[in-house]
């Protein structure tokens, strides 16, 4: 379980999403800027690998993204 959140200087809404989930991930975004990454099933022999994941955040003027890459070994 990842927790994410983040921060508007100007205290705008802003909205969180992803890219590169593999599909035993699930983002759920919450509200302005939060939400949480998590296994939606166990993991298998199969899934083991490295995963480049983007997570963006974006106010509607602005975005910021925060890359990284997630490593799973053998479950």
């Amino acid at each position: 379980l990842y927790h994410i959140s983040t921060a508007d200087p100007q205290g705008g809404t802003r909205t969180l999403s992803a890219t590169g989930l593999p599909d035993f991930l699930t983002l759920t975004a919450g509200p302005n800027g939060t939400g949480t990454l998590a296994s939606n099933r166990p993991l298998t022999l199969a899934d083991a690998g490295e995963y480049a994941i983007r997570l963006q955040v974006s106010d509607g003027a602005l975005s910021t993204p925060q890359a990284f890459l997630l490593t799973v070994g053998n479950p």
